[in-house]
């Protein structure tokens, strides 16, 4: 499995491989390539209690 069930979200492993196939072309290319990861606090909070539905939409 690629992507987690809940969130379509690359799985480890699928992500690193994908990231390094895109710093491959930015490198071949000669483009800049900008990453984003966002690490949400207390988030088991919401999916406790709203109920993971409402925190993967």
């Amino acid at each position: 499995m690629e992507s987690g069930s809940l969130t379509s979200l690359l799985n480890h492993a699928r992500f690193k491989e994908r990231l390094a196939l895109e710093l491959e072309r930015a490198r071949r290319e000669g483009t800049e390539l900008s990453l984003t990861i966002i690490d949400l606090d207390q988030f088991k909070g919401v999916n406790d209690t709203h109920g993971h539905l409402v925190g993967t939409g």
